[in-house]
């Protein structure tokens, strides 16, 4: 005799069904962060005080991504006097905080620290020092800079036929335009009509050794090779000496190149330690990672004494 009390029998569950839709979940969570993470926002630490007071070191500010994403990148430019963060032209892995000075096509001077651009007689940027104040530009580029023209997608850069600074700047671009190859500077020293790769630097301040082995990381420092140039025309005062540098693929030299990307200029808030376009020249638009627009928290790390959570920078906006 058969009870049946109405009730249909379920069938046991089935745990590879359960961890199955559990997977699911939990991939499309992670997709959905990635998401944001790469196409509207993302965080970074600011590990410098060259932004103050805007931003300082420790602060943890949400980027907004959207408008620098590849395709979108190449309609939205950032505005002149707005803060971004870029990839580091220097140190390959790392970011930078600055702001905006110039856009591709501009030509932009700084007198006295204060930034103009010729084409846009409105727009300025930096503090107006007055002259008992202004670092000579013998011992930094700081305060003071000759006009330059941030070049623009297409422009086409004579490499042999550009002043030091403009070299080296162009250099640097092109260096950050093609980072899978192995690009040099050389210089080429040459002295009562022969040349002299082998030169040795006994009492120069900032390097000592032969010419031909200086290391690499000062390939693109454009003021450190400017100096040299001071140090030389010194030690070798009387005799006929030329300096000249040369960018190098491997072992062909580069002689002319074709700008793929606009470009922009960057400057730090505080001049007197930021490390900007100034000495390493202008970067890729497309370098630009995002914008801060606030600050969520900051942690002093010890400085002035301090260390722990500083609330009043909590939640406050980058202007």
């Amino acid at each position: 005799m058969e009870c049946n009390t109405g009730k249909s029998l379920k069938p046991p569950a089935d745990l590879r069904v359960g961890f199955y839709r559990s997977a699911k979940f939990f991939i499309f969570l992670a997709a959905a962060a990635l998401a944001v993470k790469f196409f509207l926002f993302d965080t970074v630490v600011i590990k410098t005080g060259q932004m103050s007071p805007a931003l300082t070191a420790g602060d943890r500010v949400l980027l907004v991504r959207a408008p620098f994403i590849p395709v979108l990148n190449t309609v939205f430019t950032p505005a002149i006097g707005s803060p971004v963060v870029a990839s580091h032209p220097t140190a390959p892995g790392s970011y930078i905080c600055l702001r905006v000075a110039g856009l591709a096509g501009d030509s932009v001077a700084i007198s006295k620290g204060m930034l103009t651009i010729a084409n846009k007689p409105g727009v300025r940027l930096g503090f107006g020092l007055p002259d008992a104040e202004v670092l000579p530009l013998v011992y930094s580029p700081r305060d003071t800079m000759a006009t330059y023209r941030i070049p623009a997608c297409g422009d086409t850069l004579e490499l042999d036929s550009l002043p030091l600074r403009d070299f080296f700047f162009a250099a640097a671009l092109i260096k950050q335009e093609n980072v899978k190859k192995n690009l040099r500077v050389r210089p080429l020293l040459v002295i009562d009509g022969k040349q002299n790769p082998g030169f040795s630097l006994s009492d120069f301040s900032l390097y000592k050794g032969a010419l031909d082995s200086i290391a690499s990381r000062f390939d693109f420092d454009w003021f450190f090779w400017d100096r040299l140039r001071e140090y030389l025309a010194r030690a070798l005062k009387g005799k006929d000496f030329r300096l000249d540098f040369g960018l190098f693929d491997g072992s062909a030299r580069m002689s002319e190149y074709c700008v793929k990307k606009s470009c922009i200029f960057l400057l730090a808030d505080d001049w007197r330690k930021g490390f900007d376009s100034r000495y390493f020249g202008p970067v890729p638009l497309e370098s630009v990672r995002g914008k801060p627009l606030c600050v969520l928290w900051s942690w002093a790390s010890g400085e002035e004494g301090k260390t722990g959570l500083r609330m009043e920078r909590m939640i406050k906006l980058v202007r």
